[in-house]
């Protein structure tokens, strides 16, 4: 999670300058979600998935969860008017299957 932190941070900064380029002085809102799982597999391609192993470069998303939000809000909340950083830890395809946007397996 924290490889891609600052990437996310760039990304959310741009955002709100190209909104106060075209807009002027829009109202601005930024919300950021961070898996605080026990586990996680990603998936890259056919027959590629690998998962978290809590060690090195592999660390599960609860342990990085807490300096990924302390990073967002010292490099990206001051950006904002109103910043939401909302945690979650069910998988995400238990969450669309629930919310109906997957067909069922």
């Amino acid at each position: 999670m924290l490889r891609q932190i600052d990437r996310v941070i760039n990304d959310l900064k741009g955002q709100v300058e190209q909104f106060k380029t075209q807009f002027g002085t829009p109202i601005t809102i930024g919300s950021v979600g961070i898996n605080v799982a026990q586990s996680y597999v990603s998936f890259e391609g056919p027959g590629r998935s690998y998962s978290t192993t809590g060690q090195g470069k592999h660390k599960h998303p609860y342990q990085d969860a807490d300096e990924a939000e302390r990073r967002l809000r010292h490099l990206a909340q001051q950006y904002f008017d109103e910043f939401l950083v909302l945690r979650f830890d069910e998988p995400i395809l238990r969450l669309s299957l629930s919310l109906g946007s997957m067909p069922s397996v």
